[in-house]
């Protein structure tokens, strides 16, 4: 869904993956550009091209991977619910909201 959104803001859309397996399902969705994360030269082709990431992964995994990909003023955005944010957030409370790690903490409770 967010690329749809992104590409009918008139983003050019990339999409990441840890496999080549969802290329064609991105595509399918207006997806500009394909990298698949567990490769290391696209990874190192795409360092310092993005302006935002938006981090949809739902389980715990190293979103610092990514931070190489964004330009000196891109922002990564972790919207994924795991134990990362808790480090996200405390980067952003020492750097006084200049982190360049941002969150969206969303908590269930239930009564």
């Amino acid at each position: 869904m967010g690329i749809k959104i992104a590409k009918a803001m008139g983003a050019n859309v990339s999409a990441f993956s840890t496999t080549e397996s969802k290329r064609s399902l991105v595509s399918s969705c207006g997806a500009d550009n394909f990298i698949v994360s567990t490769d290391s030269k696209q990874m190192k082709e795409s360092e310092g091209k993005f302006d935002i990431i938006l981090n949809t992964i739902p389980v715990y995994h190293d979103f610092y991977a990514y931070q190489k990909t964004l330009n000196s003023k891109g922002i990564q955005v972790i919207l994924g619910l795991h134990s990362g944010l808790v480090a996200a957030k405390l980067t952003d409370d020492l750097t006084f909201g200049n982190s360049r790690i941002k969150f969206s903490g969303i908590i269930l409770i239930i009564i």
